[in-house]
């Protein structure tokens, strides 16, 4: 193949959520000399930006003030054009938003693959976005699934064919498989307030009500009465916060749960915690969940969506009913008060991980897709049809 393919990431914004940071950390680890990259956002600004700068890699800005505006469709020629004047092989969208601007134009732009993405699970998005995002799946030539779940949905409830599906996870980068340095962990303890010698349960997840935060709060209220000195971290940012911090005041919790807000990611921060837990009431495929794997953490998760993809109960973790805060104060307490069983399911987590989501068995299967579909479907440049 005598040239690199060049393909375009369409997001909706650059903030640090679970699709934004696996495609912000996709760019960064493909083939620089195989692939050539650039991303077309709807919001172009925010914590990500930086590493894309960082990166080299250019980012548009293809923001509209609503799907169904004359800006829209300007936007969406604008796309047309950028894919036809740049040679784009492939154009990848990441989100029900970039789905719905980019699918349509970048087919009707002709000579490019398109990929478009399911990476959630049912209703976390208004119905007007799912119709719209169900729609644009006709205009693309392949529907990634970040998980055997979601792929399963995606056949199931959006009618796609099970040609056109192919699942791809997320991954976790390198690094994130490395124990924590002493020093650095106890930094990041230190910034979420964490004391050196404080036994820690931590979720990372932006404050948003489909997380289920007041869930965690319950279960941690449940196993305060047993263990009171167990502190309990909530990373992350959103509309919920003002609540939850009601919550744990009237709980009489207050002073063991810290929130200290949203943090820039780093690789193999779940190590920061003694053990990691999630209480999603609906989930795509659980970033926090895997990355807490990688790096060695026992999981307590709720059984939904693509999180039992990850978490074998009784194996690589504990798995609870959603809303079910005395199941997850049952299977806290269990791990906590077990070091030899909580070593062990992180043992097997973080087996697990290398084998299923270590970035070099993922990035080998999407490079791959890459190059199939440039071959199959794009007549820009060199690489042509086969």
């Amino acid at each position: 193949m005598g040239s690199r393919v060049k393909i375009a990431y369409v997001l909706d914004n650059l903030q640090t959520g679970g699709t934004e940071l696996n495609a912000v950390r996709t760019a960064e680890h493909l083939d620089r000399e195989r692939f050539d990259l650039r991303f077309l956002c709807l919001q172009p600004h925010g914590l990500l930006r930086t590493r894309l700068d960082a990166a080299g890699i250019p980012v548009f800005d293809i923001s509209v003030p609503g799907f169904l505006s004359a800006s829209a469709i300007r936007r969406g020629l604008e796309i047309k054009r950028l894919v036809q004047h740049e040679g784009i092989h492939v154009v990848h969208a990441h989100d029900p938003y970039g789905n719905v601007l980019a699918a349509p134009w970048a087919r009707l732009a002709g000579g490019a693959a398109v990929i478009t993405s399911h990476r959630w699970w049912r209703d976390v998005h208004p119905r007007k976005v799912r119709v719209a995002n169900r729609l644009s799946y006709r205009f693309a030539h392949r529907v990634l699934a970040n998980s055997r779940s979601v792929g399963e949905l995606v056949m199931r409830d959006e009618g796609v064919p099970a040609e056109r599906v192919v699942v791809i996870p997320n991954f976790v980068e390198p690094s994130a498989f490395e124990p924590l340095d002493p020093a650095r962990r106890a930094d990041l303890r230190a910034r979420v307030g964490l004391a050196p010698s404080d036994v820690a349960v931590g979720m990372i997840a932006n404050l948003y009500p489909v997380k289920d935060h007041a869930m965690l709060l319950r279960a941690a209220a449940r196993v305060l009465a047993v263990l009171p000195d167990v502190r309990f971290v909530l990373v992350g940012e959103g509309r919920e916060r003002q609540a939850l911090v009601e919550q744990a005041t009237a709980a009489g919790i207050g002073d063991r749960v810290l929130l200290p807000g949203r943090l820039p990611h780093e690789p193999g921060m779940p190590g920061m915690f003694d053990v990691s837990v999630l209480t999603s009431r609906e989930e795509g495929f659980p970033n926090f969940v895997v990355e807490s794997m990688a790096a060695g953490r026992a999981v307590v998760a709720t059984e939904v969506g693509g999180v039992p993809d990850a978490v074998v109960h009784g194996t690589t973790g504990l798995l609870v009913r959603p809303g079910d805060d005395a199941a997850a104060a049952a299977a806290l307490l269990r791990v906590l008060g077990d070091p030899a069983f909580r070593d062990q399911l992180a043992g097997a987590a973080a087996r697990y991980a290398t084998e299923h989501y270590h970035a070099k068995v993922v990035l080998r299967a999407l490079e791959s897709l890459y190059l199939d579909l440039a071959k199959r479907y794009s007549s820009a440049g060199p690489l042509g049809n086969s």
